[in-house]
């Protein structure tokens, strides 16, 4: 998701339905409780789980 790839683009690498893909991102939301995938963005850089573009 850092890089900005759609949920389609997600299921192939993983070889994961697109569904799979949008359930598990649910889940992580609501777990994290977070509203949106820029909110998983900026909760990644913080937490030292992804890096941020140059």
């Amino acid at each position: 998701m850092g890089e900005g790839i759609k949920n389609k683009q997600i299921a192939n690498r993983l070889f994961i339905s697109e569904i799979t893909v949008r359930h598990h991102l649910t889940s992580i939301f609501s777990k994290l409780n977070l509203s949106d995938r820029f909110d998983l963005i900026i909760y990644a850089y913080r937490h030292g789980l992804a890096n941020p573009p140059r």
